[in-house]
């Protein structure tokens, strides 16, 4: 069971092939302690090792929609930015759905998705 399938079922009531994990977002200093505990050196390498079935997804960088001429909506405020060249607004976008795709492919390689 890869983990979309294992939390599927739990949410669902089902069996599945083991419990669902989420690491969550551990303070800074707790990082080096995990590694230690586990071999491992990445955060990444260490949620692989324990089997996390779930990642922060960070869409602040993110083009939510843009509204009118020359203003774009932020999803991690909601706060709008007057006067931003569309190319810039093209560049962002562009951006964050490079690193979003390069993210995925990552976590699939890794059969988390």
């Amino acid at each position: 069971m890869i983990s979309r399938e294992c939390i599927k079922a739990i949410i669902a009531g089902q069996p599945a092939d083991r419990c669902g994990l989420w690491l969550g977002n551990p303070l800074a200093d707790t990082w080096p302690r995990l590694h230690g505990d586990f071999g491992t050196s990445t955060e990444e390498e260490l949620r692989v090792k324990l089997q996390d079935d779930f990642r922060w997804i960070w869409p602040m960088f993110a083009v939510k929609r843009i509204t009118r001429p020359r203003q774009i909506v932020i999803p991690s405020h909601e706060a709008i930015l007057p006067n931003v060249p569309p190319a810039n607004v093209a560049a962002l976008a562009e951006a964050a759905i490079e690193d979003m795709e390069r993210g995925l492919r990552g976590l699939r390689s890794q059969r988390v998705l």
